[in-house]
């Protein structure tokens, strides 16, 4: 639990074993007010982000690369949950 204006961190980890990542795409909806998701968040409330997201860090040979966006969208149903939805698609 989180109280009432703190901060908090939090860490999102993946790992593959013998499979190359190369195009994997990750999708973090952090909870929000009327969140129906399960496991469901008991969440009231607003956050924002302090500061951009740390470095990677990594155990292997070679130093993974990656882009981060962030979106603004306060409409939580316009937001596809599949990180490979053509909505994701950044062009330019």
């Amino acid at each position: 639990m989180v109280e009432p204006d703190t901060s908090f961190n939090y860490t999102l980890q993946w790992s593959s074993i013998g499979i190359n990542l190369s195009g994997l795409r990750l999708l973090d909806i952090l909870p929000y007010d009327g969140d129906t998701r399960t496991p469901q968040t008991d969440f009231v409330g607003t956050f924002s982000l302090t500061g951009a997201l740390s470095p990677l860090s990594y155990t292997g040979a070679t130093a993974p690369t990656a882009d981060y966006y962030y979106t603004r969208k306060t409409d939580h149903a316009t937001i596809a949950e599949n990180p490979y939805d053509a909505s994701h698609d950044i062009s330019g």
